[in-house]
């Protein structure tokens, strides 16, 4: 995942690990989502659960750990 500092302003993350699987949080899910397409890299489809009205969408490295990105 590309630095803090190369991301838009208005975009920015932090991370929770819980194992294999992670948790970032940003302040502009689509926005996000839209740069790391830009980049060639794969992300899921924007889902919104009860949990995260504002969106949150799954990424898979290639070690298979998944990030769920969501927004803050």
């Amino acid at each position: 995942m590309p630095s803090n500092n190369a991301l838009p302003r208005r975009v920015r993350c932090g991370l929770i690990s819980l194992g294999g699987f992670f948790y970032s949080y940003c302040d502009d899910v689509p926005a996000l989502r839209g740069y790391l397409i830009a980049e060639g890299i794969e992300a899921g489809p924007i889902k919104y659960p009860f949990y995260a009205p504002r969106g949150e969408f799954r990424l898979q490295d290639p070690d298979g750990y998944v990030i769920m990105v969501t927004q803050t």
